[in-house]
């Protein structure tokens, strides 16, 4: 494949156009035609074609054409009669070379401008391609930027509604905590309730074969109370291993569903048993000192024995009431209490003011 004299681009035999004179070839775009207006020359204007280098006068040199105007004769420039005319007759001659070389260098310009001009014509067509390519790269990028716009506007929404279910779940999993802690609340209470009909005795040393209706029994008649609304009374056990040192066990004691009154007398009359021990009641070794308390969960005993860890120091009474912990500083604050419940686990100190002293001074009384 040969290339293109002017442009010096590889050419097609199909869009190949060579000189008669200097058997160059041209594309037809550079020598300023196309296949199909070159097709509509005579045929013996094809085949004599000639390229615009070729169709200028021949030249030896850069002086050649202004040696042919200045050999040749002027035209029209008679030559002169009398040597007064000699100035004329030269005045004249000047001119007619000077209008010959000037048409001679407006020709040699055309041509070059010419021959420009049909290369940066032939050049159009390439430009063109480039465009078109460019145009066809920014139509894809703009349908990908649209595309991209839409999936982001659709990303916005997903991510608007997924932030409002999150906030739904938040504003349930916070209804369903309290619920659930109002729930554990209703247990506990529940739980609580369900140990109003029980005592514990606490100190009482355990002995082999004990006979916990005669201790029991012993217990009311040291306080004065009765034991006839007693149903059962039994040591609680646990599966730790206790040490030698370790404090006996409690009794439980229950009463009957009839008993109430006669276990809130035991708790009103416990005072008198805190100068007794142990060993006035089994006859054992031991002389534990005895005490008569409310029975209690687990989660109120754990609470109570926090709360005198805790306030240890700062109270000078705590004590227990119908399952509530109760805590005062002194006798001279028979107005304030505070009562502690367990909320989630964690410890909630409430506090209220008592409007009738008497009230509060006869609650400590009956303790």
């Amino acid at each position: 494949m040969s290339s293109c004299f002017d442009c010096q681009q590889l050419i097609s035999a199909a869009d190949k156009l060579c000189c008669y004179e200097c058997k160059n070839n041209y594309h037809y775009s550079c020598v300023g035609y196309t296949k199909t207006s070159f097709g509509k020359l005579a045929a013996k204007a094809k085949s004599n074609w000639k390229c615009p280098a070729c169709k200028l006068p021949p030249k030896n040199d850069a002086t050649t054409s202004v040696k042919s105007i200045f050999d040749s004769p002027p035209p029209h420039a008679p030559l002169p009669s009398m040597a007064g005319n000699l100035d004329e007759y030269f005045r004249n001659m000047e001119l007619s070379l000077l209008s010959k070389l000037k048409t001679e260098l407006v020709s040699l310009i055309e041509e070059k401008i010419l021959k420009d001009i049909q290369k940066k014509v032939g050049a159009i067509p390439q430009v063109k391609t480039h465009l078109d390519e460019i145009t066809q790269s920014l139509s894809l990028l703009s349908d990908r930027y649209d595309t991209i716009i839409a999936e982001n506007q659709q990303s916005r929404e997903k991510i608007s509604r997924l932030e409002k279910t999150v906030l739904n779940i938040n504003n349930k999993c916070v209804y369903l905590e309290k619920c659930n802690v109002a729930f554990e609340q209703e247990i506990h209470e529940f739980e609580q309730a369900s140990l109003n009909y029980r005592i514990e005795i606490v100190g009482i040393e355990k002995l082999p074969g004990e006979n916990l209706k005669e201790v029991i029994s012993k217990v009311g008649d040291i306080i004065n109370v009765s034991t006839s609304e007693i149903e059962w009374a039994r040591r609680t056990t646990t599966t730790r291993p206790l040490k030698s040192s370790a404090k006996p066990a409690p009794i439980v004691v229950k009463f009957k569903a009839s008993g109430a009154d006669s276990r809130d007398t035991w708790l009103a009359q416990r005072r008198k048993i805190m100068q007794v021990t142990s060993d006035k009641i089994t006859g054992g070794l031991a002389t534990n000192k005895i005490y008569i308390n409310e029975a209690l969960t687990k989660v109120t005993r754990t609470l109570l024995w926090n709360t005198k860890k805790q306030l240890h120091g700062v109270y000078k009474y705590i004590w227990v009431s119908s399952g509530k912990i109760l805590v005062k500083k002194s006798e001279a604050f028979l107005d304030s209490m505070l009562m502690y419940t367990l909320v989630m686990g964690v410890e909630v100190e409430e506090c209220w003011f008592t409007l009738a002293r008497g009230c509060a001074r006869g609650l400590i009384l009956s303790l």
